[in-house]
């Protein structure tokens, strides 16, 4: 029993910062073992536990297992509920993430909705996190969605954007985003031409507008998107 409780202390101490990778997939079945045997000797309740999920969530994903590792990632959550707004808003989009690999987007939607629940811990800047978290939803399980429904979704975000002061990252990113959501999910017909097209326009306007400095962290994404539109719709 006490090999146990050495084995979880020194898998804690050597991986609670290792958010995936090469090293916690080869580590996936130790820490499994580990974490079976803290439940059976110590319970839930023992102060190692509630990192070690954490743990066990992150090595299962990175080992590939979906399933555990969406299951891993309630049992994380409901073992950490006392933790800081800024950790369960990171350990929901981990859980949303699981979820999408599990092929399971209702539930990567609750998680999602839950992440943006604790963007206030952003300050001044939980208006933006809110929006970065729900585009990063669409991208994620707009393929799962009813085209009708994303639709609706990317009207919703480009109302949303518009809380934003004009000529500001948020207001381009959403411009961008839904230009890279319609891409890979709207149906090809001429609608999806013509938002296309609108969509350029704006985007190269709110680029007139912003600084250089502003735009920079956005120009890869620009580029890439204009050649796509160039070499695929003509525009």
């Amino acid at each position: 029993m006490k090999q146990t409780l050495d084995n979880a202390a020194a898998i804690v101490s050597q991986y609670s910062n290792v958010a995936g990778g090469e090293a916690l997939a080869r580590a996936d079945s130790q820490i499994e073992d580990t974490w079976r045997n803290l439940i059976q000797y110590y319970g839930e309740g023992h102060a190692l536990a509630p990192k070690l999920a954490i743990i066990r969530a992150r090595a299962a994903a990175a080992d590939g297992d979906r399933s555990r590792a969406l299951s891993a990632w309630k049992t994380a959550l409901g073992l950490n509920s006392a933790a800081m707004p800024t950790e369960l808003m990171g350990m929901n989009v981990e859980a949303a993430n699981a979820a999408v690999a599990d092929h399971k987007p209702q539930v990567a939607s609750q998680y999602f909705a839950a992440a943006r629940a604790y963007a206030f811990v952003r300050g001044k800047d939980a208006g933006t996190a809110r929006q970065q978290l729900r585009i990063q939803e669409l991208k994620q399980i707009g393929g799962s969605m009813q085209w009708r429904e994303l639709r609706d979704a990317l009207a919703d975000l480009r109302h949303y954007s518009e809380n934003f002061p004009m000529w500001t990252g948020p207001r381009l990113d959403a411009l961008v985003s839904e230009a890279e959501i319609r891409l890979m999910y709207e149906p090809d017909d001429k609608e999806k031409r013509e938002a296309l097209r609108q969509l350029k326009t704006d985007v190269q306007l709110m680029q007139k507008g912003m600084t250089e400095d502003m735009l920079s962290l956005y120009t890869p994404r620009i580029r890439q998107l204009l050649y796509t539109l160039e070499d695929k719709f003509k525009l």
